[in-house]
């Protein structure tokens, strides 16, 4: 649906994309994505064309562009994951289009509205006492692991059960690992059974096999309040127990870990300390977690196909053409936030406090994350409980951040917890 005036998408050198092996720039993007972003943003601009998964990529890095995009007013694109990630998920709602996803979205929906989840809710706030009660004193600590711990936990006690057991639950986890390393591997299932050898995509097959069975047996037993409401939702059982995968699975947790780690360091910062005092104001502490997200979104972007000739930004973009937005670029556009490299949770009450739908964090559009809402709480709520609870410093030199498969620091970052007390004194003169 090509209306106006448009253009080809800049690519290297031409408006051609070499094809073949020879031509895909997959590996670049996976060891260095930011840069290979930065280096060709500045050479074509923030729309350009690249190659990945050796296939046609157009880039959007800036905030108006993403925005086209993920609110896809013409209906012309469609889920990119589903010709690599379908084996190994099952079908469930991110690869559904139209018709059925729409039902699918709407019934899914209730489920995670905040006033259906009082009991989860109470889960979240019990699971992150325990966690910080039980939180190592006075001896290095490797953040992101300390976190991933929790957000393993409330995962799997919010979408699978809240009477999982330690044994249960460390099953799950080690399930969890593989499947997730079959995401991230090359998607080839092979066997060699004369040396009891299986691909890692093999290894995630059978991890999955084994956490449906899990999840079938709790869903069962002894569903969470989320679990209820998803099977009752979905239309069969087997589609109900995909989408508990989908929830339980690796990618929530390391998510969840990545925002907990990335507020923890930008806070360690001694010109940030003083937002530390933003527990008595909830709506600003609302703003400190946005800035967070903003600057350092879990998941580098996104990915879309093209179904359709249509335009974007100007742009043309062809049918079969996959379309990678960058949500960490999207998010530092200079257009649309001053000093975009720096944290500054005010000025969501200031020049932008009409832009908070320009964090593309969590997606946007009509496929934005179905959960936003309830993974804000939790970050509330633990982000309260911890400033509450703990003193910290960071005893390791942060020296890297990797951006995929997940952002967080390259190495681990250590740090040392200390109790709180006497309580933090509470001082709001410095929030606006």
């Amino acid at each position: 649906m090509a209306t106006g005036s448009s253009s080809p998408v800049p690519a290297r050198g031409n408006s051609k994309v070499s094809l073949g092996l020879l031509g895909d720039e997959s590996v670049e993007f996976w060891r260095e994505p930011l840069q290979y972003v930065e280096r060709r943003k500045e050479d074509y601009g923030e729309v350009f064309l690249g190659r990945l998964l050796n296939k046609p990529t157009i880039f959007l890095t800036g905030s108006s562009s993403v925005k086209e995009l993920l609110n896809d007013k013409w209906r012309c694109f469609t889920i990119g994951y589903k010709e690599f990630m379908f084996e190994i998920f099952g079908d469930n709602l991110i690869f559904h289009d139209g018709e059925t996803w729409e039902q699918a979205r709407e019934g899914l929906e209730s489920v995670f509205e905040l006033q259906n989840l009082s009991q989860s809710l109470d889960t979240v706030k019990q699971l992150i006492k325990d966690h910080i009660k039980e939180t190592p004193l006075n001896s290095p600590t490797s953040a992101y692991t300390h976190f991933k711990s929790l957000a393993t936990q409330i995962s799997m006690k919010l979408f699978l059960s809240p009477l999982l057991t330690e044994d249960e639950m460390r099953e799950i986890t080690e399930l969890m690992t593989i499947h997730w390393h079959g995401i991230i591997s090359l998607p080839v299932n092979i066997k060699l059974p004369w040396v009891q050898w299986k691909s890692g995509y093999g290894k995630a097959l059978a991890a999955k096999e084994k956490l449906l069975d899990l999840i079938r047996t709790k869903l069962q037993t002894q569903p969470s309040e989320i679990a209820a409401g998803v099977q009752s939702s979905c239309d069969t059982f087997e589609h109900s127990l995909n989408n508990i995968l989908l929830f339980v699975t690796a990618l929530i947790p390391k998510a969840l870990a990545s925002v907990m780690t990335s507020l923890l360091l930008e806070l360690s910062k001694p010109e940030n300390k003083r937002y530390c005092d933003c527990i008595s104001d909830e709506t600003f502490l609302e703003d400190v977690i946005l800035e967070c997200q903003r600057l350092w979104p879990p998941f580098f972007g996104g990915r879309r196909i093209c179904t359709e000739k249509c335009v974007i930004y100007g742009h043309i973009i062809p049918e079969g053409h996959a379309v990678a937005y960058m949500s960490y670029s999207a998010n530092r556009d200079n257009k649309v936030f001053n000093d975009p490299n720096q944290f500054q949770p005010e000025r969501w009450r200031n020049e932008n406090k009409h832009d908070r739908d320009l964090v593309w964090t969590f997606g946007g559009g009509p496929r934005r994350c179905i959960g936003q809402e309830l993974v804000k709480t939790i970050l509330k709520e633990w982000l309260s409980q911890f400033l509450s609870s703990l003193n910290w410093s960071v005893t390791s030199e942060i020296k890297k951040y990797k951006l995929l498969p997940v952002c967080r620091p390259t190495d681990d970052v250590m740090v040392t917890f200390s109790s709180l007390t006497p309580p933090t004194s509470i001082n709001n003169t410095n929030k606006t």
